[in-house]
């Protein structure tokens, strides 16, 4: 019997969470798949409880939580190189991004579960930022501060409303220092906001790249000219409907290799967790993380 291990973010998720993932699990037992739920004990657990999961030869391992609890999954998955263990997604975050991406439900735990036994895994590109694993998204400028500052207060569970405070902190204080973007051979661009995209979706259902593709072995590199709140407004309005790169301020390159340098250090954040300061280095790695999508995706889109 092929064996399933379930690694949940306690702080992830609403007070339905247990229910959520005993709902998921009685689906893969179902299909034939034994599970055991194992909880992590705080920051970075998960790439620990995982690391355990493979070395005890589990073939797939359940990330339920938000995309920081998929980020710790995977960078083991990745980490441990040629494993037959792959990755699958209960998500009971606030963004849910690789989840997003993938056509996993976010509403039905069973959705979720559905046809992980026979599905055949999707591999998928991540890359290295200062060492540490990205899945989804490098964020660097305003965005950065916010997550700096939601994280800082963190106690428990957070959902939309965790930012309303944070982000009006973060328009009335960031400094909007300019920073310099290395994107592999080409002459550097300069800009005040820059996100690096692996996946379509970002923040709260907002497309700055909507053919953004996590198999073609690019990164997706978006760099913004200029500051204050009435041109975040915009850059977020356009976001929202998948039109951020027809702003005659924005630059998209695709590239396998990025490094950004300022004067000023500047936060960054890795799939919405901070990340630290500038300089920062990104690699892409092609096709490295093993991911199952439910029998339910729509195949129609592309990864």
């Amino acid at each position: 019997m092929r064996r399933a291990v379930i690694i949940v973010n306690p702080i992830s998720g609403s007070a339905r969470r247990k229910r959520r993932v005993a709902r998921f699990a009685a689906v893969l037992k179902s299909e034939g798949i034994s599970t055991e739920v194992t909880p992590t004990r705080g920051p970075g657990d998960g790439e620990v409880r995982a690391r355990e999961a493979i070395d005890n030869g589990v073939s797939i391992v359940v990330a339920a939580g938000g995309d920081g609890t998929v980020n710790d999954v995977a960078t083991a998955l990745v980490n441990a190189g040629g494993t037959s263990t792959s990755l699958a997604v209960l998500p009971l975050g606030t963004a849910n991004l690789v989840a997003r991406h993938l056509g996993i439900s976010l509403r039905s735990p069973e959705a979720a579960a559905r046809g992980l036994a026979t599905a055949e895994p999707l591999c998928v590109d991540v890359a290295e930022v200062n060492g540490r694993l990205m899945v989804a998204c490098v964020g660097i400028g305003l965005d950065a501060d916010v997550v700096r500052r939601v994280s800082a207060k963190r106690s428990g569970h957070i959902g939309q409303s965790t930012y309303i405070g944070p982000i009006l902190q973060s328009l009335r204080h960031y400094s909007w220092a300019p920073f310099r973007a290395f994107i592999d051979d080409r002459d550097p661009l300069e800009g005040h906001a820059l996100l690096v995209l692996n996946m379509r979706p970002y923040a709260a259902f907002l497309t700055p790249v909507p053919d953004a593709s996590a198999t073609d072995g690019l990164l997706d590199v978006v760099v913004m000219r200029g500051a204050g709140t009435l041109r975040m407004a915009r850059w977020s309005a356009r976001s929202l409907i998948g039109r951020l790169l027809h702003d005659g301020a924005v630059t998209r390159v695709r590239a396998e290799r990025v490094r950004v340098e300022s004067e000023t250090a500047l936060p960054f954040e890795i799939d919405g967790d901070v990340g630290g300061e500038t300089p920062v280095d990104m690699l892409m790695r092609s096709r490295v993380l093993q991911i199952l999508r439910p029998g339910a995706h729509d195949e129609r889109s592309t990864p």
